[in-house]
C-alpha cells in the first residue's frame, strides 16, 4: 500500500514542477512584453515632448548662449578700443593740422615781414627822397634813377617772395622792375578809395589782395601776385608797391600736400582766395572751374567770426555745405591775411577705420567658430541622450 502512495507521489511532483515552469516562463514573457511596451511608451512620449519644447530650452540654445557671452565682451572689448583709438587718432591728428598750418603761416609771416622791411628801407632812402625832389635838375633825376633801379631789380633778383616792385611818384618818372608805367598814375590814383586808406595810414603799410586800378596802370594780373605792398615815401609825393610772388605762397601752399577732400588757403583782408588745388586737379571727376569760381571761406561766418578775434590762430569744428568740418586758421602778422584750412570730420575720423574694420572682422569670426563648435557639440549630446534612451 505503501509502494502504492509513493509511485502516485513520483508521478504527480515531475508533472506539478514541469507546469510551474511553464507558469513561471510565461509569467516572465508577459513581464517583458509588458516592459518593452513601457519602455517604447516612454520613449515615444519621450520623444513628443522633446518635439514640443522651444527651441531656447534647448541644449543647442544654452550652449549657443553661453558662447555669446564671451563675444558680447569682445564685441564690447572691440567697441570701446575702436571709440578709445579714434579720439587719441582724431586728437593727433587735430593738432598735428594745427601746427602744419601755424608752420606755414610762419614761414609766410616771415617772407612778408621781409618784404615790408624792405619797404620800409626803401621809403626811408634819401636817394629815393632826392630823386622825387630832383624834377628840376634832368641830370641827377637820370643817374638817381638809375641807381635806384638797379637797386630794385638787385632785390627783385635776391628776394624769392619779391615779384615787382614800383616806385611811384608825381613830380618825375616812376620806376619798375616790370613793365613801363604810364605817366600821370600818381594823380589818378589819389581819386581811388586805396588812396584814401593809405593817406589815412601816412606812416604805415597797407596790404591789398587786388586791385582793378593797378593792375589796368601796372599792366599786371591778379593772379601774379599774392598780395600788394604799399607805402608812403617819407617827405615826398611818392609811394612804394611791392608785389609778392603769387607762385611762392602757392608752392608753400602745395608743400603741404593737404588732403584733398579739404580747403587750404591764404585769405587777404580784401577777400581774394589763394587755394591749393593741386591733389583736386588730378581728381578727374572733379570740376575745377566750377570750384575754383566760388569762394570757399570769407562768405562763411565761423572766417569772419575768426577774423574778428583776438586770437592769431585756432581751430574748431564748424558747419560747411551741411557736414562737419574742422576749421583752422593762422594769421599772418598785419597784413590782414590769413591761411585757413577745412578738413571735413569724416577724413579725421576716417584715419581710424583701420581699427573699426579689424574689429568687425574679428567678432565676425568669433560669432561663426562660436556657432559651429556649439552646433556640433550639442548635435554630439542629442545623440548620445537619443541612443541612451533607444536601449
Amino acid at each position: 500500500m505503501k509502494r502504492t502512495g509513493d509511485s502516485i507521489f513520483n508521478r504527480i511532483i515531475p508533472t506539478m514542477k514541469k507546469t510551474l515552469k511553464e507558469k513561471r516562463f510565461k509569467d516572465t514573457k508577459i513581464v517583458n512584453v509588458a516592459v518593452k511596451k513601457n519602455t517604447k511608451a516612454r520613449s515615444e512620449k519621450f520623444h513628443d515632448n522633446v518635439a514640443k519644447v522651444s527651441f531656447f530650452a534647448t541644449i543647442k540654445f544654452k550652449l549657443i548662449a553661453s558662447f555669446m557671452v564671451p563675444i558680447l565682451f569682445i564685441i564690447l572689448l572691440g567697441i570701446v578700443s575702436f571709440l578709445k583709438a579714434s579720439e587719441v587718432i582724431e586728437s593727433k591728428y587735430e593738432k598735428a593740422s594745427e601746427d602744419i598750418i601755424n608752420m606755414a603761416g610762419e614761414c609766410m609771416k616771415f617772407g612778408f615781414k621781409s618784404v615790408q622791411a624792405s619797404a620800409i628801407l626803401y621809403a626811408n632812402d634819401s636817394l629815393i627822397q632826392r630823386y622825387s625832389l630832383s624834377h628840376d635838375d634832368k641830370i641827377k633825376a637820370f643817374v638817381y634813377a638809375d641807381s635806384i633801379a638797379n637797386t630794385l631789380c638787385s632785390k627783385k633778383a635776391t628776394d624769392e617772395f619779391i615779384q615787382n616792385i614800383y616806385l611811384i611818384n608825381d613830380n618825375v618818372d616812376s620806376i619798375s622792375t616790370g613793365e613801363g608805367i604810364d605817366s600821370g598814375i600818381f594823380k589818378s590814383f589819389q581819386k581811388t578809395d586805396l588812396s584814401k586808406i593809405l593817406d589815412n595810414n601816412k606812416t604805415e603799410t597797407v596790404w591789398d589782395g587786388e586791385d582793378a586800378f593797378l593792375d589796368k596802370q601796372l599792366k599786371t594780373s591778379a593772379d601774379d601776385y599774392s598780395m600788394r605792398l604799399i607805402k608812403n615815401v617819407s617827405n615826398v609825393n611818392a609811394f612804394l608797391i611791392i608785389d609778392v610772388k603769387a607762385d611762392v605762397v602757392k608752392n608753400i601752399l602745395s608743400d603741404l600736400k593737404f588732403d584733398k577732400t579739404g580747403f587750404l588757403g591764404l585769405v587777404t583782408l580784401d577777400g581774394k582766395e589763394i587755394i591749393d588745388y593741386s591733389l583736386k586737379q588730378k581728381d578727374p571727376s572733379i570740376d575745377m572751374e566750377a570750384l575754383k569760381s566760388e569762394k570757399i571761406f570769407v562768405n562763411q561766418a565761423f572766417y569772419k567770426e575768426a577774423m574778428a578775434g583776438k586770437e592769431v590762430s585756432g581751430s574748431k569744428y564748424v558747419n560747411y555745405k551741411g557736414a562737419t568740418s574742422l576749421f583752422l586758421y593762422s594769421k599772418v602778422s598785419d597784413t590782414g591775411a590769413a591761411l585757413c584750412a577745412l578738413i571735413p570730420k569724416s577724413t579725421i575720423t576716417g584715419q581710424a577705420d583701420s581699427i573699426k574694420n579689424a574689429t568687425i572682422i574679428i567678432v565676425i569670426i568669433a560669432c561663426i567658430l562660436a556657432i559651429l563648435i556649439v552646433t556640433r557639440l550639442s548635435s554630439g549630446i542629442d545623440k548620445t541622450i537619443k541612443n541612451i534612451i533607444s536601449k
